[in-house]
């Protein structure tokens, strides 16, 4: 089910689940907590909850302190940190950087973590990733 992809725009404006990604291979457990090294460049992550694979992009900390115990029954949050919340002295040369290598890093690390078909959510400027991802993948 690669091609399928549909978008759900949460309560908030700035809050945005993309779903997509690769074909639906169940649920996988994966440590709750790591580093994942994608394009060279190692990103936090750590996994709350249970049920259906959720990326949660940007800052590892941020968004989980704003997401109800309810969702985390109902998803299987993976809290990620991008290129644009990791320091820069990791992430190298920061004009290289574009929606092409930002997006290219999200599936990398869906695939380096084993997940199938999952949920990709940002908030604010990662939102708009997010949604990137979505179209992309």
């Amino acid at each position: 089910m690669s091609s399928f992809r549909t978008l759900l725009i949460l309560g908030t404006s700035l809050s945005v689940f993309a779903c997509t990604g690769g074909e639906d291979g169940g649920h996988r457990q994966i440590p709750p907590r790591g580093e994942v090294t994608v394009n060279g460049i190692e990103f936090e992550y750590f996994v709350e909850g249970s049920g259906i694979p959720c990326m949660v992009i940007g800052d590892v900390l941020t968004p989980s302190r704003a997401l109800s115990a309810d969702l985390r029954e109902t998803f299987q949050f993976i809290f990620l940190n991008s290129r644009m919340t990791t320091p820069e002295e990791f992430v190298g040369d920061v004009s290289t950087v574009t929606m092409d290598t930002l997006t290219s890093d999200i599936e990398g690390a869906r695939q380096a973590l084993g997940l199938g078909q999952v949920c990709v959510m940002g908030h604010s400027i990662s939102g708009v990733l997010a949604l990137e991802y979505g179209r992309r993948y």
